[in-house]
């Protein structure tokens, strides 16, 4: 009988182990089954970057244009040189043209009358056809008020004509070119002593009295 006991007794021991075994094993089990950790965060500090005194960047300007250089004004010379004076009882304008090659051109419009005169023996002579001797041209433009004349030098060697005898203009229509350096005709049949280039004269077409021809060769 006491065997009996004694081996229910033992295993009634057993079955407790087992079951505080296994009672252990599932606490084990239970957690051991964990959640996953959460990562470690990744997100780093940011640090700004410090540069030791005298390596900090600078701000570079664009360099600036110079200004260009303050040119000194330059003085405009008159094309002419003008000089006034009266013959005969009638108003001259003397041009000593100081352009090369320049172009007298009709101040307004008219028609023109081109004479061509030779100095024969000590006489002016119109119409004569002495080939020795240069022709110098009388160019005028007529209107219903006014009639200027322009007395240039040679033709061919001083004067070249623009426009022919008769023929109708307007206002800046070329009358003629001085092609080279040269003496009005004025200068042969007058006074050899004058300088000029060119004799004008302004005239009423009426007759009636001079007018002031400078008006027309002002300076620009």
């Amino acid at each position: 009988m006491r065997r009996v006991l004694a081996h229910l007794a033992a295993v009634s021991l057993a079955a407790v182990v087992t079951a505080g075994v296994l009672g252990g094993a599932g606490e084990l089990i239970i957690v051991g089954h964990v959640m996953p950790s959460p990562a470690p965060s990744l997100k780093a500090e940011a640090k700004l970057a410090t540069l030791p005194p005298g390596l900090a960047p600078t701000e570079t300007s664009a360099p600036t244009e110079a200004p260009p250089p303050t040119m000194s004004p330059v003085p405009t010379l008159s094309p002419y040189a003008l000089t006034a004076f009266r013959f005969s009882g009638h108003n001259y304008l003397g041009i000593t043209n100081t352009a090369p090659e320049a172009t007298f051109a009709a101040p307004f419009a008219g028609k023109v009358d081109v004479r061509t005169y030779q100095f024969i023996d000590g006489d002016v002579r119109v119409g004569s056809n002495v080939t020795s001797l240069p022709f110098f041209p009388y160019v005028a433009v007529s209107s219903s008020e006014r009639r200027i004349v322009y007395r240039p030098g040679a033709v061919g060697t001083v004067t070249d004509l623009l426009v022919s005898d008769g023929v109708s203009v307007q206002a800046g229509d070329p009358l003629f070119r001085l092609i080279a350096p040269g003496p009005s005709s004025w200068v042969t049949f007058y006074d050899q002593k004058v300088p000029y280039q060119v004799v004008v004269s302004l005239q009423r077409t009426n007759g009636s009295g001079d007018l002031d021809a400078s008006v027309y060769f002002s300076a620009p």
